[in-house]
């Protein structure tokens, strides 16, 4: 026996050997619901009754089934509760402390202690609740699949058996196959002749030798979370972002960065390739040619036909160029902070960039004209002023101002070619001018997650009229914009 034998026949024991050198017996016990994916795909759950060194038997809605070892691909229990309890502490928490340090700056250590712990209790319970509501599972063997947000998945298999290693059952998947065509269904189950899928009730199984690519639905929220955290961290380190008492705010500007990256990057959809075929490769969409014979009592003939392929499935759309449109919006502005607030009119613009059907990327400016109102007089931040038997710091004058507006967002247009909606989500940073009769002209900024909804109304077929509605949310402010703008496409 050579090496090469030798090697080969350990491989193939170690591929069978019982799960027992995985220490699962250390990890499950009879009792515990599990889930069960086999080296094919298929799901298996129920409450685990018996482990054996070769079976685990699973009462499923079924009945008793014994599943063997060997064939097992991955094993899962039900997600605990505290990751989402942490989650929601940790975002309740700094909510409840930001509210308190705006209403009650800067002499309120007390107010924000306590704030900050019924934060982590109220958002703790209800954390806890969501995540009980969201089915979540924790591997406790095998392979898992690469998370749908990953900033950067696994390379593709290139076997169609191991398919089971990138997905799960009911996974969303698109399958390019080497003639061109595509078909869209959930995951069912695959081998090394076939892959399996279910759309509309109906399974179908597609050859493997004719797939040349499968992906699967994913999102940019991982990419989205970091890009948001950066920002943050830069927009401090500028000066942009500070606090109500002027400093650089690290800890509220790199969490709301955070927060607004995660929402823009989850809302942006991408494919992730989870098979390539190694030896096939797609051919364009080019002439099929059909070859029908035609027998009758006085004719012999063959015909043939050229069709272009199509979809396999009806809901699939064809590719369609990126249009770019360009907005021009003239409305109202109002700016709402303790003790700072005021309205005027301003003008603005955008530009909408669409990267697919619905998903756009929407750029905002915005100018509004100078908002009389009451003003916080940064010069008197440690100045106590007196009012009866209260003793606060900082003083108030009227005054004017007013706020550039910078934003980015992500965009979601709902229905067709008619009279349609639309929502967006993004980032905005304002540059604040302020003066008052004893104060000259002072900058400072804010920056914090922009929320809108608008109403698409076509006019020509180019132009668009759009009444919309945007507002910033921040710790301790609130700006609303009422605007009706008119659209352009120019591509």
């Amino acid at each position: 026996m050579n090496l090469q034998s030798a090697v080969a026949i350990l491989i193939c024991i170690l591929a069978a050997a019982p799960l027992a050198a995985q220490d699962l017996e250390g990890r499950i016990s009879p009792g515990n619901t599990i889930f069960i994916t086999d080296r094919q795909g298929h799901e298996i759950s129920g409450r685990l009754t018996a482990l054996s060194p070769d079976t685990l038997r699973v009462l499923t809605s079924g009945g008793e089934r014994d599943v063997l070892r060997r064939d097992i691909g991955r094993v899962e229990k039900p997600d605990s509760l505290w990751d989402g309890a942490a989650i929601g502490a940790a975002i309740f928490t700094f909510g409840f402390a930001g509210g308190a340090g705006a209403s009650c700056s800067p002499h309120c250590a007390g107010a924000v202690t306590l704030s900050a712990l019924a934060g982590a209790a109220l958002g703790g319970y209800i954390g806890a609740l969501i995540d009980k509501a969201i089915p979540g599972r924790r591997l406790v063997y095998g392979v898992s699949p690469d998370s749908a947000f990953a900033i950067s998945p696994t390379d593709p298999i290139t076997e169609s058996r191991d398919l089971w290693m990138k997905l799960k059952a009911g996974d969303r998947i698109h399958i390019l196959e080497t003639s061109g065509l595509e078909t869209e269904g959930r995951f069912a189950a695959s081998s090394a002749s076939s892959i399996s899928i279910v759309d509309g009730g109906l399974r179908q199984e597609i050859p493997a030798q004719r797939v040349f690519q499968v992906t699967r639905r994913g999102s940019h929220l991982g990419l989205g979370t970091l890009a948001g955290v950066t920002l943050g961290v830069a927009t401090s380190a500028a000066g942009a972002c500070r606090d109500g008492t002027g400093r650089r705010d690290y800890a509220a500007c790199t969490i709301s960065g955070a927060l607004v990256g995660a929402i823009v990057g989850r809302l942006i959809p991408r494919q992730i390739v989870v098979y390539r075929s190694s030896d096939g490769t797609a051919q364009p969409s080019t002439f099929v040619p059909i070859v029908t014979p035609i027998f009758t009592s006085t004719t012999k003939a063959v015909s043939l036909t050229l069709l272009l392929p199509q979809r396999a499935t009806s809901t699939s759309t064809s590719t369609r160029a990126h249009p770019i449109f360009v907005s021009g919006r003239f409305g109202g502005y109002g700016s709402w902070s303790d003790p700072t607030d005021g309205r005027s009119f301003g003008a603005g613009g955008s530009v909408d960039v669409f990267l697919t059907e619905h998903w756009a990327v929407d750029v905002d400016v915005w100018m509004p004209g100078n908002a009389s109102g009451r003003l916080f007089i940064p010069s008197s931040m440690f100045t106590p002023v007196q009012t009866g038997t209260t003793i606060t710091y900082g003083a108030v004058e009227v005054g004017e101002f007013r706020d550039a507006i910078a934003a980015v967002s992500a965009l979601r247009r709902f229905g067709g070619t008619g009279v349609h909606p639309y929502l967006l989500v993004g980032l905005a940073q304002a540059w604040t001018s302020a003066r008052t009769s004893t104060e000259k002209w002072t900058e400072t900024s804010k920056g914090g997650p922009q929320v809108g909804i608008g109403l698409v109304i076509p006019a020509t077929e180019r132009l668009d009229v759009v009444p919309e509605f945007r507002m910033i949310l921040g710790p301790g402010y609130f700006v609303a914009r009422p605007t009706v703008g008119v659209t352009y496409r120019i591509r």
